[in-house]
């Protein structure tokens, strides 16, 4: 964490402002995103992917998915 870093308070910025300073400080570092594909997961994916489209995301199996869902992960997974 440098000066700039301790200085902001992350909890008043706006969610893509966050993000955005995320992607900012990793520079280059490795990225993905944990889901369990909630209604929460999906807002966060979003705002990422506008920065980094290509993404990885990680699925959580909470065993509360629907089949619909896991049928959808399956067809598009890796």
């Amino acid at each position: 964490m440098n000066a700039t870093d301790s200085a902001t308070n992350y909890e008043i910025l706006p969610a893509e402002a966050l993000v955005e300073h995320v992607v900012r400080v990793s520079a280059g570092a490795p990225i993905c995103l944990t889901s369990s594909f909630q209604t929460e997961d999906m807002v966060a994916l979003h705002m990422l992917r506008r920065h980094l489209p290509d993404v990885p995301v990680i699925f959580l199996e909470t065993g509360y998915h629907f089949k619909e869902l896991l049928a959808y992960r399956g067809s598009h997974g890796r």
